[in-house]
């Protein structure tokens, strides 16, 4: 039996960690499927991005720090964010 081995697919992490934010990259989440990335910041945001082009695709602000986790639900639909101060 044969069984078809694909190369596992690569992200280019510099150049979607490196743009958008004004401040340091504090946390860095992939969606289950891989698709999307998901970054916080100190600069109060957080940045959805596709994980192939690494075009920005949403800004999610309103926190009053930094924005230290980040997560996608397990089908990828919805995400969390927790800034340093608990929200």
């Amino acid at each position: 039996m044969r069984i078809p081995v694909r190369p596992p697919q690569t992200v280019n992490p510099e150049f979607v960690l490196q743009s958008g934010h004004a401040n340091d990259v504090a946390s860095v989440a992939f969606s289950p499927d891989g698709r999307q990335v998901l970054t916080g910041s100190s600069d109060n945001t957080a940045k959805l991005r596709d994980a192939d082009s690494g075009r920005q695709l949403s800004t999610l602000q309103g926190h009053s720090s930094v924005v230290t986790s980040v997560a996608f639900s397990p089908n990828g639909r919805q995400v969390v964010t927790r800034r340093l101060a608990g929200d």
